[in-house]
């Protein structure tokens, strides 16, 4: 049979409609005309399978050139050596054709449901940031809005790693933005804390993060301990042989800020655990205490105060002495955590009824009491708190008289978010996994 050529094909008419053309190898095309006028050919293969004659399409001239309509039929006649049915070829490729691209569409929908860090942000911002001052919290939109999101914001938010966070706080410190990379820092921080306890991503990408990392420079010389240090202190307290009560005060310190004497001469009477409140009164400690000064108790404090009441047992103190007859001293907190601690620098002979070993030690050397407290208001301020709530949070008094005077804003919303974020940043890193502490 004499092949069909391109010229033969161009110059058929309207009037062939319906008529069959024949080329070799068992090609046959059908003459179709369109609405215009215009003449095309389908052509199939046909073939028999299974003792059944069948045929497959192989293109439609012009659209497709009669050379490649003739590779599509040889395409279809190795089909059939190898043993399979061209047809049956065809619509299993088809199909898995449309399996793949359902996969790229089921693919895609599940990367648009995870929340990105801008979804992120703006679940944080109508949860939690809209508690702050609207001031501070304007603040804070416009700096992520400038330096975060446009960089890390289109970003699945379980995606973000510390490569990431050093881009946008990189960014900073080239335009000597160094106290605000350090803010940011805390932010971010705090914001992927908020995250993590709603189980919105699996941790924190600030891991081991400090503001050093960032170029910030430390200017608080007084020692405070660092959040890797919390999670080893939690860590040997349970193995440091320590007297319980003084655990539960350690942390009771570290979540309120509360003076070790406060402390340690509270009363149940001024404790609310219904409404989670701990008030001092002047007529408690006229030295330090010149106002009424409450303690919006987070959860976490509430944990550890749940504890000491069960240790406590009747008494009206939270920490009695051995007596029963009023509060313990509060020089035995200082002693029993100074006693478990032995640096080789320090070369101290050892004395008399003093456990005298390495039990609390810390990396960053000798810690006291009142580094507690210290400790409280940085990680406030760490987390984002303003330095005038953190100070407030620790009953420091304004140094300057006359802002004492003309402020009087109580702050009481701000204090009782700071001692919040303070309780969840604690429950985190005291924890005995590290999988998703931010040190």
């Amino acid at each position: 049979m004499a092949k069909l050529t391109e010229l033969q094909l161009k110059a058929l008419q309207a009037d062939s409609e319906g008529k069959l053309l024949y080329d070799d190898g068992n090609l046959r095309g059908t003459i179709r005309v369109g609405k215009a006028g215009k003449v095309s050919v389908l052509f199939r293969w046909r073939y028999v399978w299974d003792g059944k004659k069948k045929a497959v399409a192989c293109g439609t001239w012009p659209n497709v050139s009669l050379a490649l309509i003739r590779k599509e039929r040889d395409k279809a006649r190795r089909i059939l050596d190898e043993g399979r049915d061209p047809t049956l070829d065809r619509k299993t490729a088809k199909l898995e054709t449309k399996m793949a691209q359902l996969a790229e569409v089921l693919a895609l929908q599940e990367q648009l449901a995870r929340p990105t860090v801008r979804d992120l942000f703006e679940r944080w911002l109508s949860l939690e940031l809209c508690q702050r001052k609207a001031s501070s919290r304007a603040e804070l939109v416009r700096s992520f809005n400038k330096d975060v999101l446009p960089v890390i914001g289109h970003i699945p938010a379980e995606e973000v790693n510390r490569a990431h966070i050093m881009k946008v706080l990189d960014a900073m410190l080239a335009r000597g933005a160094r106290r605000l990379a350090n803010r940011t820092l805390s932010e971010l921080r705090q914001m992927f804390g908020f995250g993590m306890t709603r189980d919105l991503v699996p941790a924190d990408p600030t891991l081991r993060m400090k503001k050093t990392d960032v170029g910030g420079r430390e200017t608080e010389r007084d020692r405070n301990l660092s959040e890797e240090e919390i999670h080893e202190l939690a860590l040997k307290l349970s193995a440091a042989n320590l007297y319980l009560p003084t655990e539960c005060a350690i942390w009771l310190i570290l979540s309120t800020g509360c003076r070790r004497g406060d402390l340690l001469k509270a009363a149940w009477c001024e404790v609310d655990l219904a409404s989670g409140t701990w008030t001092f009164t002047p007529e408690k400690d006229q030295a330090h205490i010149s106002r009424t000064h409450t303690v919006y108790l987070s959860a976490f404090s509430l944990d550890w105060l749940d504890r000491l009441r069960a240790l406590s047992g009747t008494s009206p103190w939270l920490f009695p002495n051995r007596a029963g007859t009023g509060p313990v001293c509060k020089a035995s907190l200082s002693k029993q955590i100074g006693d478990r601690q032995s640096y080789p620098s320090e070369a101290k002979l050892p004395l008399s009824h003093r456990v005298n070993n390495a039990s609390l030690n810390l990396p960053g050397g000798r810690w006291t009491v009142h580094d507690l407290r210290r400790t409280s208001a940085t990680l406030m301020v760490n987390l984002g708190i303003a330095e005038s709530v953190a100070d407030k949070a620790i009953y420091h008094l304004d140094p300057n008289r006359m802002r004492r005077i003309y402020i009087r804003a109580d702050q009481m919303q701000a204090l009782r978010e700071a001692w919040r974020v303070l309780g969840e940043r604690l429950d985190l890193l005291t924890r005995p996994d590290t999988t998703n502490k931010v040190i």
